[in-house]
């Protein structure tokens, strides 16, 4: 499974056009997933691997990464915690089968 930010989908543009292509951008609170046009490289190794493609809203990325910050007290930045924000919004089932998310924390300003 993949997730973007819904400011900034340009892994599902690349994926309707099937190929990377440019898409408009808005701030976003996941900066760090914020690229307005997927590489050409990453999206041949990741499309095929990626069996479902969720996009979040900022409420849930910011929802998720003070979740994250008071429940685990991992300070995550917007693009780490953006499976979290899938998860906590109801877009992701988690089941039986073992599931991992990688969170990325190194930066987060106050």
């Amino acid at each position: 499974m993949g997730v973007e930010p819904a400011a900034c989908a340009s892994f599902a543009a690349a994926r309707a056009a099937g190929e990377p292509v440019g898409v408009a951008t808005r701030p976003t609170v996941a900066d760090g997933l914020a690229v307005p046009k997927v590489g050409a490289r990453a999206f041949a190794v990741a499309d095929p691997l990626i069996d479902k493609l969720i996009q979040v809203d900022e409420q849930s990325v910011a929802l998720a990464v003070l979740r994250l910050m008071e429940l685990s007290k991992s300070a995550v930045e917007g693009g780490g915690a953006a499976g979290v924000a899938a998860l906590l919004a109801g877009q992701l089932q988690v089941h039986k089968d073992p599931c991992c998310e990688f969170l990325k924390s190194s930066d987060v300003h106050p």
